[in-house]
């Protein structure tokens, strides 16, 4: 807005002179400064142009080089290249080209885990990571340790949805669904979940406490309200009560003034 201002002052201080001059004037003024204007606009970059040269460069330097490492780094920013590019078989290619030669590696492993996880193919990705798919144990207790970790709340929802097969009726699943979609501001979805794991819980005051956030999430601040006052019910851990309070005294804050 600022540069556009900008830009009305300075025609105005070279119109208002002009005026006196009469219009052939004031319109050949006018066109050189337009022209001007689109003399200083440099053309848009081909991006995408200087992503394939990358590209090129990139595997130029695979085909130079023996060193496994140097390979696994080269392949796993093609791969990066590639998702820019929207070529989502290349990506995984490249992916899984980059954890084969450095499988120690963990952000290796973990980007091809996640690549498979965003392309349906669940199973792989847990057992990539070691879990057996079949256990729903040890894929909540996975999911509930990623969750606790910001950059890997991808893979926890990876591991929850994959331990849902298993244990649909399991109260602590359906709370840590619920909680990732909070995380991921998703809070229909959470809903769900934490209404789900209330029905085989009804007396676990941190499913009341989780639900009443994603209604506040929603701004449904009445619903909010009554689960935290379930919460309450429900014989809170001191933590527990602090927190509920907390939100409470939130929710109960007079509305700002727009």
């Amino acid at each position: 807005m600022y540069r556009m201002l900008a830009r009305w002052l300075l025609f105005a201080a070279l119109a208002a002179p002009l005026c006196a001059q009469g219009s052939s004037a004031q319109d050949s003024e006018v066109t050189k400064y337009l022209e001007e204007l689109r003399a200083r606009r440099q053309p848009p970059r081909d991006v995408k142009a200087m992503q394939r040269q990358a590209l090129a460069a990139t595997t130029r330097t695979i085909e130079e080089t023996s060193d496994p490492r140097r390979k696994a780094e080269a392949y796993a920013f093609i791969s990066q290249i590639e998702q820019n590019l929207e070529e989502p078989d290349a990506a995984l290619a490249a992916a899984r080209q980059a954890h084969e030669l450095a499988p120690e590696e963990t952000r290796f492993t973990m980007n091809l885990a996640r690549m498979l996880a965003a392309g349906g193919q669940n199973q792989e990705a847990a057992a990539l990571l070691g879990v057996d798919p079949a256990d729903g144990a040890a894929l909540l207790r996975r999911a509930q340790e990623l969750a606790s970790r910001p950059g890997d709340i991808e893979m926890a929802q990876v591991y929850a949805q994959l331990a849902l097969k298993v244990l649909p009726d399991d109260p602590a699943l359906a709370d840590t669904v619920g909680n990732i979609y909070i995380r991921t501001a998703k809070p229909d979805q959470a809903i769900v979940q934490l209404n789900r794991a209330i029905a085989n819980a009804p007396a676990v005051a941190a499913y009341h406490y989780d639900l009443a956030v994603a209604f506040f999430q929603k701004d449904y601040v009445e619903y909010a309200e009554g689960e935290l006052q379930a919460a309450l019910a429900c014989h809170p851990t001191d933590d527990e009560r602090q927190r509920i309070q907390d939100l409470l005294a939130h929710l109960r804050l007079p509305p700002v003034k727009q």
